[in-house]
């Protein structure tokens, strides 16, 4: 389920036709919206959006930015309710 939700999140991340860097955060399930607003809050602290994609049993944010620092994926890494911190630095193509 989740794969398939990422996909289609990143899809639409990546086509938007940015060149932007890209990053995914995967937060636990049962994550509460106040935790959903520290990661958008830290986010605009750097500059960067983020786009929200609720699933039935996970929450996914895909931060987007001009420069994506180095050290934020350990920031985010480190909150208790992050799951999983995908850094995306390559385009790809979905297949069918």
């Amino acid at each position: 389920m989740i794969v398939v939700i990422i996909k289609k999140f990143y899809h639409k991340l990546f086509f938007a036709r940015r060149k932007d860097k890209r990053m995914i955060l995967v937060l636990k399930k049962g994550v509460r919206e106040d935790q959903i607003g520290e990661v958008l809050e830290i986010a605009k602290k750097f500059n960067l959006s983020g786009h929200i994609s609720k699933g039935e049993e996970q929450t996914v944010i895909g931060i987007v930015g001009a420069n994506i620092p180095a050290e934020l994926q350990g920031r985010f890494g480190g909150l208790p309710f992050v799951e999983n911190v995908i850094r995306i630095s390559k385009p790809y193509k979905l297949a069918s």
